[in-house]
């Protein structure tokens, strides 16, 4: 009989397939998230990214501020007082 037959009877053997096989699980896991976040969510943030764009600059042009600041301060925005 070879000594590999005999493995699986070993706690240690158990114990290292049983590791193996969560290693695996996570790296599925990890790739299905990284999909995700690679292309949905950033995806997301650029449509938003452009909508504050488009919001700054339609508040720009109507030369309106778009922050309530204290009297005195300077809006970073328009650089109003």
């Amino acid at each position: 009989m070879r000594r590999r037959e005999l493995w699986p009877g070993y706690s240690t053997y158990t114990a290292w397939q049983t590791l193996l096989s969560s290693t695996k699980r996570q790296s599925k896991d990890h790739q299905v998230m990284g999909e995700l976040y690679g292309s949905q969510m950033s995806n997301r943030f650029t449509e938003l990214m452009e909508d504050i764009q488009r919001m700054y600059k339609k508040v720009r042009g109507e030369n309106r501020c778009a922050s309530v600041w204290e009297v005195g301060e300077v809006c970073v925005m328009c650089e109003r007082v």
